[in-house]
């Protein structure tokens, strides 16, 4: 597994937050240390998620496709074996950008709550 610095530095993208936040390097370490194990083992599988992000309580992964999304699923976390499960969210693009973030937001708005997700490197839009 990389060391925690080789990590943020080789997947995420510094500092590309979608809300403010006042201090982007503990916010990166409170949300996606835990998710770090989790986008490696994505990675080695040949997956590459665009975005990562905490929707209530579990791991986001979006994907540049619902294909690969839908794939990504169903090898970790309906056919996973021991050690290799991964438990989450698993959207494409369109569907999490245009549907369901801005559901969730308006979700939380009443718990003065702004979700956030992360752009991972090399997303294009």
């Amino acid at each position: 597994m990389l060391e925690d610095n080789k990590f943020i530095n080789s997947v995420l993208v510094n500092s590309t937050l979608h809300y403010d936040v006042a201090n982007v390097e503990d916010w990166l370490w409170q949300r996606f240390n835990q998710a770090k194990e989790n986008l490696e083992k994505l990675y080695n599988a040949g997956y590459n998620p665009i975005a990562y992000s905490v929707m209530i309580c579990e791991d986001t992964f979006v994907f540049e496709t619902n294909e690969e999304a839908e794939k990504a699923f169903a090898q970790f976390e309906t056919n996973g074996t021991r050690g290799n499960i991964i438990q989450g969210w698993w959207y494409g693009k369109e569907e999490y950008f245009q549907k369901v973030y801005p559901k969730y937001v308006a979700d939380m708005k009443e718990f003065d709550y702004v979700p956030q997700f992360i752009l991972l490197k090399n997303v294009t839009f």
